[in-house]
């Protein structure tokens, strides 16, 4: 699952698990469809590794 912070930048992609979470817990919404994307809601400090 590709994931983007609150600034619209790449992160490291997460597992489905991970997304599935974060959905639920509404830290988190659906982008895009396909390829599914998910925007993080939340200012993460911590794993903040950009994607290559």
């Amino acid at each position: 699952m590709f994931v983007i912070n609150q600034n619209k930048k790449p992160l490291m992609p997460c597992k489905p698990s991970k997304a599935r979470k974060l959905l639920q817990a509404d830290k988190a919404k659906v982008i895009r469809n396909t390829p599914f994307t998910i925007k993080l809601l939340f200012g993460s400090k911590r794993g903040n590794i950009p994607a290559k």
